[in-house]
Protein backbone atom coordinates (compact mmCIF):
# COMPACT_ATOMS: atom_id res chain seq x y z
CA UNK A 1 0.00 0.00 0.00
CA UNK A 2 2.80 2.42 0.88
CA UNK A 3 4.58 1.67 -2.41
CA UNK A 4 1.36 2.15 -4.35
CA UNK A 5 0.69 5.50 -2.69
CA UNK A 6 4.28 6.54 -3.28
CA UNK A 7 3.97 5.68 -6.98
CA UNK A 8 0.71 7.64 -7.24
CA UNK A 9 2.35 10.64 -5.57
CA UNK A 10 5.37 10.55 -7.86
CA UNK A 11 3.39 9.82 -11.04
CA UNK A 12 0.04 11.60 -10.75
CA UNK A 13 -0.49 11.68 -14.53
CA UNK A 14 0.23 7.99 -15.08
CA UNK A 15 -2.59 6.37 -17.08
CA UNK A 16 -3.08 3.77 -14.34
CA UNK A 17 -3.40 6.32 -11.52
CA UNK A 18 -7.18 6.09 -11.39
CA UNK A 19 -7.01 2.30 -11.00
CA UNK A 20 -4.27 2.61 -8.37
CA UNK A 21 -6.35 5.15 -6.42
CA UNK A 22 -9.28 2.72 -6.57
CA UNK A 23 -7.16 -0.15 -5.25
CA UNK A 24 -5.51 2.00 -2.55
CA UNK A 25 -8.91 3.23 -1.40
CA UNK A 26 -10.23 -0.32 -1.28
CA UNK A 27 -7.18 -1.43 0.72
CA UNK A 28 -7.75 1.34 3.28
CA UNK A 29 -11.43 0.41 3.48
CA UNK A 30 -10.45 -3.23 4.03
CA UNK A 31 -8.09 -2.17 6.84
CA UNK A 32 -10.95 -0.30 8.46
CA UNK A 33 -13.16 -3.39 8.27
CA UNK A 34 -10.38 -5.62 9.62
CA UNK A 35 -9.89 -3.29 12.60
CA UNK A 36 -13.61 -3.40 13.37
CA UNK A 37 -13.70 -7.18 13.05
CA UNK A 38 -10.81 -7.48 15.49
CA UNK A 39 -12.00 -4.90 18.00
CA UNK A 40 -15.77 -4.91 17.66
CA UNK A 41 -18.20 -2.12 16.96
CA UNK A 42 -17.93 0.54 18.22
CA UNK A 43 -14.15 0.39 18.35
CA UNK A 44 -12.40 1.08 21.64
CA UNK A 45 -11.28 4.67 22.23
CA UNK A 46 -7.65 3.69 21.62
CA UNK A 47 -8.50 2.70 18.04
CA UNK A 48 -10.74 5.62 17.05
CA UNK A 49 -7.83 7.52 15.50
CA UNK A 50 -6.66 4.57 13.41
CA UNK A 51 -10.21 3.72 12.35
CA UNK A 52 -11.08 7.26 11.27
CA UNK A 53 -7.69 7.62 9.57
CA UNK A 54 -8.37 4.50 7.49
CA UNK A 55 -11.77 5.81 6.46
CA UNK A 56 -10.36 9.23 5.65
CA UNK A 57 -7.55 7.83 3.50
CA UNK A 58 -9.97 5.54 1.73
CA UNK A 59 -12.31 8.44 1.02
CA UNK A 60 -9.36 10.56 -0.21
CA UNK A 61 -8.45 8.00 -2.87
CA UNK A 62 -12.03 7.66 -4.13
CA UNK A 63 -12.45 11.44 -4.19
CA UNK A 64 -9.27 11.75 -6.26
CA UNK A 65 -10.77 9.56 -8.96
CA UNK A 66 -14.02 11.53 -8.96
CA UNK A 67 -12.31 14.91 -9.14
CA UNK A 68 -9.26 14.21 -11.32
CA UNK A 69 -10.26 11.35 -13.60
CA UNK A 70 -13.68 12.42 -14.82
CA UNK A 71 -13.59 10.02 -17.79
CA UNK A 72 -12.39 7.03 -15.77
CA UNK A 73 -14.08 3.69 -16.17
CA UNK A 74 -13.82 3.42 -12.36
CA UNK A 75 -16.18 6.31 -11.52
CA UNK A 76 -19.13 4.10 -10.61
CA UNK A 77 -17.10 1.82 -8.35
CA UNK A 78 -15.48 4.89 -6.77
CA UNK A 79 -18.92 6.36 -6.02
CA UNK A 80 -20.03 3.05 -4.50
CA UNK A 81 -16.94 2.86 -2.29
CA UNK A 82 -17.15 6.54 -1.37
CA UNK A 83 -20.71 5.89 -0.30
CA UNK A 84 -19.48 3.07 1.94
CA UNK A 85 -16.95 5.32 3.67
CA UNK A 86 -19.60 7.98 4.29
CA UNK A 87 -22.10 5.35 5.48
CA UNK A 88 -19.55 3.94 7.91
CA UNK A 89 -18.84 7.40 9.32
CA UNK A 90 -22.56 7.89 9.80
CA UNK A 91 -22.84 4.59 11.67
CA UNK A 92 -19.65 5.09 13.66
CA UNK A 93 -20.39 8.64 14.82
CA UNK A 94 -24.16 8.85 14.49
CA UNK A 95 -23.66 11.60 11.91
CA UNK A 96 -26.92 12.05 9.98
CA UNK A 97 -25.21 14.34 7.48
CA UNK A 98 -22.99 11.42 6.45
CA UNK A 99 -26.08 9.36 5.63
CA UNK A 100 -27.24 12.20 3.38
CA UNK A 101 -23.81 12.28 1.73
CA UNK A 102 -23.81 8.50 1.34
CA UNK A 103 -27.27 8.67 -0.25
CA UNK A 104 -25.88 11.02 -2.92
CA UNK A 105 -22.83 8.82 -3.53
CA UNK A 106 -24.89 5.63 -3.77
CA UNK A 107 -27.35 7.34 -6.15
CA UNK A 108 -24.43 8.43 -8.36
CA UNK A 109 -23.08 4.86 -8.26
CA UNK A 110 -26.45 3.46 -9.37
CA UNK A 111 -26.45 5.93 -12.27
CA UNK A 112 -22.84 5.23 -13.33
CA UNK A 113 -22.47 1.49 -12.82
CA UNK A 114 -23.59 -0.98 -15.45
CA UNK A 115 -26.33 -3.38 -14.45
CA UNK A 116 -24.39 -5.72 -12.17
CA UNK A 117 -23.97 -7.00 -8.64
CA UNK A 118 -22.22 -3.70 -7.78
CA UNK A 119 -25.18 -1.72 -9.11
CA UNK A 120 -27.58 -3.89 -7.09
CA UNK A 121 -25.46 -3.28 -3.98
CA UNK A 122 -25.36 0.48 -4.66
CA UNK A 123 -29.17 0.50 -5.00
CA UNK A 124 -29.53 -1.50 -1.78
CA UNK A 125 -27.26 0.92 0.12
CA UNK A 126 -29.13 3.86 -1.43
CA UNK A 127 -32.32 2.38 0.04
CA UNK A 128 -30.67 1.89 3.44
CA UNK A 129 -29.44 5.49 3.40
CA UNK A 130 -32.91 6.72 2.53
CA UNK A 131 -34.40 4.65 5.34
CA UNK A 132 -31.90 6.13 7.82
CA UNK A 133 -32.93 9.59 6.67
CA UNK A 134 -36.64 8.85 7.13
CA UNK A 135 -37.39 8.71 3.40
CA UNK A 136 -39.30 5.48 3.82
CA UNK A 137 -41.40 5.47 0.63
CA UNK A 138 -38.29 6.14 -1.48
CA UNK A 139 -36.39 3.42 0.39
CA UNK A 140 -39.17 0.89 -0.15
CA UNK A 141 -39.13 1.69 -3.87
CA UNK A 142 -35.39 1.10 -4.06
CA UNK A 143 -35.59 -2.14 -2.04
CA UNK A 144 -38.36 -3.32 -4.39
CA UNK A 145 -36.18 -2.48 -7.39
CA UNK A 146 -33.36 -4.58 -5.90
CA UNK A 147 -35.71 -7.56 -5.67
CA UNK A 148 -37.41 -7.12 -9.04
CA UNK A 149 -34.54 -5.74 -11.11
CA UNK A 150 -31.67 -8.08 -10.30
CA UNK A 151 -33.31 -11.52 -10.08
CA UNK A 152 -30.96 -12.88 -12.74
CA UNK A 153 -27.83 -11.96 -10.78
CA UNK A 154 -27.11 -14.87 -8.39
CA UNK A 155 -25.04 -12.86 -5.88
CA UNK A 156 -27.75 -10.22 -5.61
CA UNK A 157 -30.40 -12.90 -5.16
CA UNK A 158 -28.36 -14.63 -2.43
CA UNK A 159 -26.87 -11.64 -0.60
CA UNK A 160 -29.34 -8.78 -1.05
CA UNK A 161 -32.83 -10.16 -1.68
CA UNK A 162 -33.47 -11.51 1.84
CA UNK A 163 -32.37 -8.22 3.44
CA UNK A 164 -34.34 -6.12 0.95
CA UNK A 165 -37.48 -8.22 1.47
CA UNK A 166 -37.23 -7.83 5.25
CA UNK A 167 -36.69 -4.07 4.89
CA UNK A 168 -39.83 -3.69 2.76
Amino acid sequence: LARMESFIGENPADPASDFLHLKAGEMWLNRYNEMLEASGRPPPAALIGAVTNSLGLSRYHFAQILSRFTNSSHLGKSQLNLGWTLWEEGVLFGATNRFADSEQAFRAAVDRLPRSEDQALARFKLAESQARLGKHSEAIGQFAEVVSGYADIPQARTNLFPKAQVAM
